[in-house]
């Protein structure tokens, strides 16, 4: 029986080290945020200007 080969390899996540397949992307620093106190998110989106 031949060895199915993937046409492109898996990938890394550099922030959580997750081993991920070709075109998926990784949830962790989603939950990182959901983690964090409401106040504490609140703090970091006035103090980076994340506004659009």
């Amino acid at each position: 029986m031949k060895a199915l080969h993937k046409k492109t390899p898996y990938r890394v996540c550099p922030h959580c080290g997750a081993h991920l397949d070709a075109g998926e992307t990784c949830d962790c620093r989603q939950r990182e945020q959901q983690n964090q106190p409401a106040t504490e998110r609140a703090a970091k989106t006035v103090a980076g200007g994340d506004r659009a």
